[in-house]
């Protein structure tokens, strides 16, 4: 296991790979309130795709609304996504400090 050397608190080998967050905890259980509704409209949304195209009199409205709200589940999730995404770093047992892994 590679360890680096922290230039904050001049110790030896004190740094170690990991990953935190990007963002504050608060924001990311925000982005896990938005990612799990989305993935629950992601589904639903597919199914009344696939029931809308039985071939009755409602068929086109039936699609664009079930497209729309796929759409929009689709978007919301990946903004919810990018609030609770991790950052790959160095960080150092004993001081705390962060080098991005970039």
């Amino acid at each position: 296991m590679l360890k680096l050397d922290c230039k904050n608190c001049n110790n030896k080998k004190t740094m170690y790979k990991t990953e935190i967050n990007k963002f504050s905890p608060v924001v990311v259980v925000i982005g896990w309130i938005i990612v799990t509704p989305s993935l629950l409209g992601i589904f639903v949304s597919t199914i009344m795709l696939f029931s809308g195209m039985n071939g009755d009199s409602f068929t086109g409205i039936r699609v664009t609304i079930s497209l729309a709200f796929g759409v929009f589940s689709l978007l919301s999730g990946l903004l919810g996504y990018i609030l609770i995404m991790k950052k790959k770093v160095y960080k150092c047992n004993i001081c705390g400090s962060t080098i991005d892994r970039a």
